[in-house]
């Protein structure tokens, strides 16, 4: 029972990474409806708040295309999808957030949110109730935002022979929601956020890949100089002929790509 609510908690304060994305972030774009894309660098924020478990919301199953939505829905929704990935070459599942007074008409702000290790999407769907903190986040600010949750596996969102994820997430998943959800096209107005291994992919993938992400938000990220033993044979994208590459893992840490040394 212990261990069921520490993990609720950290599950609770990852997912504050996407309601302080739409209380500080999401407000910043305003000013900007041009749909072009500044050269900063991405900027971090934190967020060490945490927020009670209120009931659970029910998640649907759905295939259609969300941007046939033209009149504004009246409430929220978290819709669990799937579509076929050219570079995983297999069916892959995420979660879409979609605020109250949804529509078509006009585009959202993209949260991306990113599990631990030895998780899924529902991590942060299921165990704890994501779609009411969103409401009350969206409800609060008056900044509506689309927030996807995506299975990752034990990538860390990384490309390696094992999977390439990096490039899935940036060459196959984000072409497919800017068809399937009204969101805004630039890097500027894309957020990524996760705890854990998802820390670490969300700083990753915001350094190496800027032209698509331009916020990042990484609690707790698992960028250790020295990886525990027991979780390498965890790790794929850093085993190499089934053994750890130590500097496979130095070279592409987050620090790394940030420092440059």
């Amino acid at each position: 029972m212990q261990r069921r609510k520490r993990i609720s908690g950290i599950l609770i304060t990852a997912l504050m990474i996407a309601v302080v994305f739409l209380i500080w972030w999401v407000p910043s774009l305003a000013p900007s409806k041009s749909g072009q894309s500044s050269t900063s660098a991405p900027r971090q924020v934190t967020s060490s708040s945490a927020s009670k478990i209120v009931n659970r919301s029910t998640i649907s199953a759905s295939t259609s295309s969300e941007s046939s939505v033209t009149s504004p829905q009246a409430a929220s929704s978290l819709n669990e999808s799937s579509f076929f990935s050219p570079t995983l070459n297999r069916s892959w599942r995420y979660f879409t957030y979609l605020p109250a007074g949804y529509t078509s008409s006009r585009q959202y702000p993209l949260i991306l949110m990113l599990h631990g290790m030895d998780g899924d999407a529902t991590n942060l769907v299921k165990l704890v109730d994501s779609k009411t903190m969103l409401d009350q986040a969206v409800t609060a600010t008056k900044h509506p935002a689309v927030v996807v949750f995506i299975d990752g596996g034990n990538s860390f969102y990384v490309d390696s022979p094992a999977e390439k994820m990096q490039t899935a997430i940036v060459q196959d998943l984000l072409p497919h929601l800017q068809q399937q959800v009204a969101i805004l096209p630039q890097a500027d107005a894309h957020a990524v956020g996760g705890v854990s291994m998802g820390g670490y992919g969300a700083l990753h993938l915001a350094l190496a890949v800027p032209t698509a992400f331009r916020t990042v938000a990484a609690l707790s990220p698992a960028v250790w100089q020295q990886v525990p033993e027991a979780a390498r044979p965890r790790m794929p994208a850093f085993l190499r002929a089934g053994q750890w590459n130590q500097a496979q893992w130095e070279a592409e840490a987050p620090a790394k790509m940030l420092t440059g040394d």
